[in-house]
C-alpha cells in the first residue's frame, strides 16, 4: 500500500491520526483525522482533536504519520514468499549486473517506484540534503 493509499484509506475509515510535521520550522505533533486529501496538490485538510481546528498540511511538512489502530480490514500478507521472490530476483541481476556503484543501484529502485512513493520520499531526501549542505557547507 503506498502512502496515498494509505492516507485515502485513513480518511475514508475516518481512523484516528498521530501527526508529526514541521510548521514554522519547529516540529509539532497533532492527533486528528484526515479530512480530505489532495495528491496532485501535495496537501491534506487535517481536523486536530487536540485544538479543535482544521489545519491546511503540505506532504512535504510531514515526517510521520502514525494510525492510533492498525487497519482491521487489510490482510496480512506472508511474508516469507515475497522475502524467496526478492531473494530470487536479486540472484538473477547479481549474474547480470556487477560492481554497481550506491547511485547507480538508488537510481534503479528510484526507477521501479510508484509516483505516489516518490512522492512520500520527497520529504527525506530534502531532509538529507539539507544535512548534506550542513556538513559541507563549502559546496
Amino acid at each position: 500500500m503506498n502512502i496515498a493509499e494509505l492516507l485515502e484509506y485513513w480518511k475514508d475509515t475516518k481512523t484516528m491520526v498521530e501527526l508529526h510535521f514541521i510548521e514554522a520550522g519547529r516540529k509539532r505533533k497533532a492527533h486528528g483525522r484526515i479530512f480530505s486529501f489532495d495528491f496532485q496538490e501535495q496537501y491534506i485538510l487535517f481536523y486536530n482533536d487536540d485544538t479543535k481546528n482544521i489545519e491546511n498540511i503540505s506532504l512535504t511538512q510531514i515526517e510521520d504519520a502514525i494510525a492510533a489502530e492498525p487497519p482491521k480490514s487489510e490482510p496480512v500478507a506472508p511474508v516469507e514468499p515475497v522475502i524467496k521472490e526478492e531473494a530470487a530476483s536479486v540472484q538473477q541481476t547479481k549474474g547480470t549486473k556487477k560492481n554497481l556503484t550506491v547511485k547507480e543501484e538508488i537510481v534503479e529502485i528510484v526507477d521501479s517506484m510508484s509516483t505516489g512513493d516518490l512522492y512520500a520520499l520527497l520529504p527525506l531526501f530534502k531532509h538529507l540534503a539539507r544535512n548534506q549542505q550542513k556538513r559541507l557547507p563549502g559546496e
